[in-house]
């Protein structure tokens, strides 16, 4: 089998059944993407020299690589990585499946739009101003870093599935380790990433070289991985598939060991057992409604995939070192999107993350569930409630230290309370229905759950574009918030509103997912 025909399974596999028209509007759509890419790296310099006057843009872009680098790298090992079990009962060679699971993830559409960025800004800024040989000496040495990130994206994602909780206090403490050395200058991280990737255009060896050799590290340890993982994860999960959960009469699998402390304090706080019923129907209906957010809870706390966005809580402690450093220098929130960024993800995560899949979780039990005396109404308030206690979690472990140090910070803290809860929870839910691909709640990847598609895809730009937007908007961050607490207070006055859509997306969507969780790859 041959190169070709794997790239056409692939593409086939993402879009079986797409009709000739679907077809031609998706690559027409990837194509204009591309051109605005270009379009974008062809007049990057021009507003670089409009907002940062007096700087090199080649210097200023050079001097982000190595912090967008590594935010690269958390951002593609968080996907999914290449399946190759399909392929192996194929006359398939070993070595092949390796190379094509490489160059699958080098020709990534992230790594294909950031390479027409690169090279409108490489041909407009780059080549007029230096030698051939510098110009092609510094494209080469960006090109290298990014191929050396794509490689590590896997690497890290493979730490991070043997231990999450470690590895995310790694990568929280040295993000705010590295955020407070580029603040007060002790850690010349921009410096350092200026002096690798300028180094091309001065033909200097040194970065040359150093770019080069983790170029080459990335790729065999990537190489090794690739190797090992179709060697024994897949084989192994061919072997031996388990019990399926989705049938009635599957035995049931014990919780990991290391479940065990979470599993059994929510099995304390949130007991299955019968609730008093108070005032008839409506009392019923409660009942049910906090049965259902029980089960939902356990369900994170006894499987794998989900209990791995445990890792979220990691991310409050890191907003409240951030706000305690602000009130403690300048006594006040700094007005920069990375921070305001990580903070709007600490106190939404919850709801971006389990509520982007809020019924894939579930995906073949849902079934189960259905088929019993749930209402619809009960089920989509089960779902809110699970998505609100989440997000309240997370917006109360920083809380004290707000309180403490700085009252503008906790104004800002409690804005983007208002903003998740009005606005994210009910976009979330309403959106849920719209679910195709269910997910292995077990699995040893690390988090499979990625990369669910279209569907994914805009229900976190709903959640994400309207801040973004305010950001842009507003000139302070006493602005930004006061628009994001309008926002969620105008939206949660809609609630009455907002159920009424989300009922109408289950009774509308559901028959279609529930369709679609039955299929065996579903």
């Amino acid at each position: 089998m041959s190169y070709f025909s794997l790239l056409r399974h692939q593409w086939h596999a993402v879009g079986p059944g797409a009709s000739p028209a679907r077809t031609a509007l998706q690559i027409g759509g990837a194509v204009f993407l591309l051109l605005l890419a270009a379009g974008a790296g062809v007049w990057a310099e021009t507003w670089i020299r409009a907002f940062r006057p007096g700087v090199s843009p080649i210097r200023w872009v050079s001097s982000l690589g190595l912090p967008l680098g590594a935010l690269y790298v958390i951002g593609r090992g968080y996907q999914a990585p290449l399946g190759l079990r399909p392929y192996l009962p194929l006359p398939v060679r070993s070595t092949r499946l390796v190379r094509f699971a490489l160059t699958r993830a080098l020709l990534h559409p992230i790594n294909v739009v950031l390479l027409a960025f690169g090279a409108g800004f490489w041909g407009q800024t780059v080549v007029p101003a230096h030698a051939w040989g510098a110009s092609l000496a510094y494209g080469g040495g960006v090109v290298l870093g990014l191929g050396s990130a794509t490689h590590l994206a896997r690497l890290f994602a493979q730490a991070l599935a043997r231990r999450p909780l470690r590895v995310a206090l790694l990568v929280g403490g040295g993000g705010l380790v590295g955020w407070a050395g580029v603040l007060t200058g002790t850690v010349p991280v921009l410096a350092c990433s200026e002096w690798l990737f300028v180094g091309g255009l001065a033909l200097r060896p040194g970065p040359m070289a150093l770019l080069a050799g983790t170029y080459a590290g990335a790729l065999m340890l990537h190489r090794r991985h690739v190797r090992r993982r179709l060697y024994l994860d897949d084989t192994r999960g061919a072997r031996d598939p388990g019990p399926d959960p989705a049938k009635e009469d599957a035995a049931p699998q014990p919780a990991p060991p290391e479940a065990g402390i979470v599993r059994r304090a929510v099995d304390r706080l949130l007991p299955l057992g019968r609730q008093r019923r108070v005032g008839g129907s409506l009392g019923e209906a409660y009942s049910t409604i906090w049965a259902l957010v029980a089960v939902e809870w356990r369900l994170v706390s006894r499987n794998r995939q989900p209990r791995r966005l445990g890792i979220l809580l990691v991310l409050p402690p890191f907003v409240a070192l951030i706000g305690g450093l602000g009130a403690v220098t300048s006594g006040t929130v700094a007005y920069e999107g990375s921070t305001l960024f990580i903070w709007g993800v600490a106190v939404g995560g919850w709801v971006g993350d389990y509520g982007g899949r809020l019924f894939e979780w579930e995906g073949g039990r849902l079934q189960g569930l259905v088929a019993r005396d749930v209402q619809g109404r009960e089920l989509l308030g089960a779902k809110v409630a699970a998505l609100v206690l989440g997000t309240l979690v997370l917006w109360v472990i920083p809380l004290p230290v707000f309180a403490l140090l700085s009252r503008s910070a906790l104004g800002v803290h409690a804005a983007f309370l208002a903003y998740v809860l009005g606005w994210g929870v009910p976009v979330t839910v309403a959106t849920a229905p719209l679910a195709r691909t269910s997910i292995p709640l077990n699995s040893r990847g690390v988090f499979s759950g990625t990369g669910l598609g279209k569907r994914y895809a805009g229900t976190t730009a709903l959640l994400f574009l309207p801040a973004v937007g305010l950001f842009v908007w507003a000139d302070s961050t006493f602005s930004f918030a006061s628009g994001l607490a309008i926002l969620g207070g105008v939206s949660a006055l809609l609630t009455p509103l907002w159920m009424r859509v989300c009922r109408g997306a289950w009774r509308r969507y559901r028959h279609d997912m529930l369709a679609a969780f039955r299929e065996p790859d579903g």
